[in-house]
């Protein structure tokens, strides 16, 4: 319980999934593998040795492995020249092989390609198709209920419930698919990108191909230019696609949380011991939803400084991205910790009739364009402007109330209506609308 961050404490339960991607052990243990990796591709295309065995060494990575990198790392004061010493230690034959005409940043940059890829097709993507598919079962469950649309916070024309879901539903799956597709890239080509020292060594091997082979094992694509670092610009897309998914779903919490306070939808309890408030009783507090909008917006504040941060490195490299891109999976723990709220707090919604219908049909007015678009189709001249001065800034008790002023309104002036047109003005109903 000493940790700082809540993603740390309480929050861990839901979230721990990401820590087998973005955890300290774990970073680790992706650029061991990838080390690893490297040295075997590299002593079978150069000496047509097999080392696969060596892949017991990430397969069998523990705390106690980790501890004796760290202790390398104390000496070294570098937390790659200890991971490079530390494979060393298993072939001294062939130790000269271990990270041969690498710079750091090409196995961080593979290593960290591949668990960002890991943990959003392992966490977020799931997670994600289960908000999506939610959202679709109460969609396609509400679709036929009538509520009040309202536009700049004002009643406008009725709707269904079950097309508005459908909006998120339908904004979610455009960026889902663009998440779900995603094409991945990373760098390695040595000190500044041109694989000097390669070519310098063995200048009759075609390396961008072998690299290029290198990291399509891990389903991921090679920069062919870079300087020491990669290029971001995967990461930023990736990234831009995450907070563009969170920004709907903020979209979503809050459109949901004010439906909540205008009593159309309420709350299931999770047990009857259930408290919604210290002090208040009766109520139940709709937490998934603030909860899930907090860590949306705590999660793309970060998300937002890497996207701007990343592009942008002095010449060939400067050492402010690695120190960044290290706090990703706090970001994308906010991210799932926010998802699985409100998958919580959408199964938790029931619909209250009596509510949504009393604020229908206090407002008959907001059939006002319904009648106004039908005296257009019968010619009847300002038909807009005889509507307006007819409802603008006036309450009505009742939709036949409202009718019959429209319709005396119409005698009053002198607008000539064929009946017709009064009977299926009379026929207007918020509910078929």
């Amino acid at each position: 319980m000493d940790n700082i961050s809540p993603i740390d404490n309480r929050y861990f339960e839901r979230v721990k999934e990401i820590a087998n991607n973005f955890s300290y052990f774990n970073w680790i243990k992706y650029r061991v593998k990838i080390e690893v990796d490297y040295l075997i591709a590299l002593a079978k295309i150069l000496h047509n040795q097999d080392l696969t065995y060596l892949e017991k060494i990430y397969k069998n990575f523990n705390i106690i492995e980790m501890n004796v990198i760290l202790d390398y790392e104390r000496k070294t004061r570098h937390d790659i020249k200890a991971i490079e010493y530390y494979i060393a230690s298993f072939i001294p034959a062939k130790k000269n092989l271990v990270h041969f005409g690498l710079t750091s940043q090409d196995i961080n940059s593979v290593a960290f390609s591949l668990q960002l890829k890991d943990c959003i097709n392992d966490n977020i993507i799931p997670t994600l198709y289960i908000t999506n598919s939610i959202i679709s079962i109460l969609s396609e469950k509400w679709k036929d209920i009538t509520i009040m649309a309202y536009t700049h916070g004002q009643p406008a024309i009725p709707t269904k419930l079950g097309k508005e879901l459908e909006v998120f539903r339908t904004r979610i799956s455009y960026w889902y698919q663009q998440i779900k597709n995603f094409q991945y890239f990373t760098k390695i080509g040595g000190a500044v990108g041109n694989l000097n020292a390669h070519k310098l060594a063995y200048p009759d091997i075609e390396w961008n191909n072998f690299f290029n082979n290198f990291v399509k094992k891990y389903n991921l694509e090679r920069w062919q230019t870079t300087t020491q670092i990669t290029n971001h610009d995967d990461i930023v897309n990736i990234l831009s696609h995450l907070l563009n998914i969170n920004n709907v779903l903020i979209d979503l919490c809050q459109d949901i949380w004010l439906y909540i306070s205008k009593g159309f939808f309420g709350l299931k309890k999770v047990s009857k011991d259930q408290v919604g408030s210290s002090t208040m009783p009766q109520k139940v507090n709709p937490i998934d939803f603030e909860n899930a909008e907090g860590n949306l917006k705590l999660a793309n504040s970060g998300l937002d400084m890497l996207i701007n941060k990343l592009p942008v490195s002095r010449l060939q490299r400067d050492l402010t991205d690695s120190t960044v891109l290290r706090n990703t999976g706090v970001y994308l723990a906010h991210s799932l910790l926010a998802y699985k709220n409100i998958n919580t707090g959408l199964e938790k919604l029931t619909i209250n009739p009596i509510n949504i219908d009393k604020d229908l049909e206090a407002h008959p007015e907001c059939l006002s364009e319904a009648i106004q678009t039908l005296l257009r189709v019968y010619n009847v001249d300002r038909a807009y402007d005889v509507i307006r001065l007819a409802t603008q800034n006036k309450s009505f008790a009742s939709l036949q109330g409202f009718k019959d002023t429209i319709i005396k309104y119409l005698n009053d002036n002198n607008i000539s209506c064929p009946d017709i047109l009064i009977e299926r003005i009379k026929k207007l109903s918020m509910y078929t609308y």
